[in-house]
Order: structure tokens, then C-alpha cells, then sequence
């Protein structure tokens, strides 16, 4: 992988599943890698908080919980990404030409 040598790390991953048995059986897959980083990976929202409970001084004797703020977190597979062509639609409105910026938006489903 280092080399970048793909065609020799997908050789190898089909060599060492053909050692192992069915139930280790290593699994090549670029759907099921991408939905896996989506289900572990999260946005951090810098304008919207939650509460956490956070244990102090774990396994002594003066142990205390609290609440504590911190930026919500959202699973990437609940985020859905918009574009809008914000310069289209002023050119739509003012009837003159214009060029393509594309802007993006992020909103929590």
C-alpha cells in the first residue's frame, strides 16, 4: 500500500483469505468500507450543543459525575448535502448573465 502497488495488495488480501476460513474471511468491498465510515464518522456542529455525562476522578473515592456542554455530534449518514447555485438564481431575478459558484449546505435528516 505504501508503494501504491494496489494490484499486489489486492493479490495478497486473495491469498490470505485463502488461508483463513470462512467465518475470518476478509471482505473486499468499497460499498461496504464507504457505509461503515459513514455509520463511525460524525460532523461536529459548532452552533448547536448537547449534554454529556462526564465522570471525575474515576475509581477514587471523591468519583463525581457532571453535565458538561460540547458540540453536538451528527452521524455523516444523517447529513444530506445541497448545492444552490446562489449567482443562477440572482441572474434568474436581474435577467443578466453570470458564472457558475457553487456553494454548499449541510443539513441534519
Amino acid at each position: 500500500m505504501n508503494r501504491k502497488d494496489y494490484s499486489g495488495a489486492r493479490s495478497a488480501l486473495y491469498s490470505l483469505n485463502g488461508c483463513l476460513g470462512d467465518e475470518y474471511l476478509v471482505t473486499i468491498s468499497s460499498n461496504k468500507y464507504k457505509q461503515s465510515l459513514k455509520d463511525q464518522s460524525t460532523y461536529q456542529c459548532n452552533h448547536c450543543r448537547m449534554s454529556v455525562s462526564k465522570t471525575f476522578n474515576e475509581g477514587e473515592e471523591n468519583t463525581y459525575t457532571k453535565e458538561i456542554q460540547v458540540p453536538t455530534e451528527i452521524l455523516i449518514s444523517k447529513v444530506h448535502i445541497f448545492e444552490i447555485n446562489l449567482p443562477l438564481v440572482l441572474a434568474i431575478f436581474s435577467e443578466s448573465k453570470t458564472t457558475k459558484n457553487t456553494q454548499r449546505y449541510y443539513f441534519q435528516t
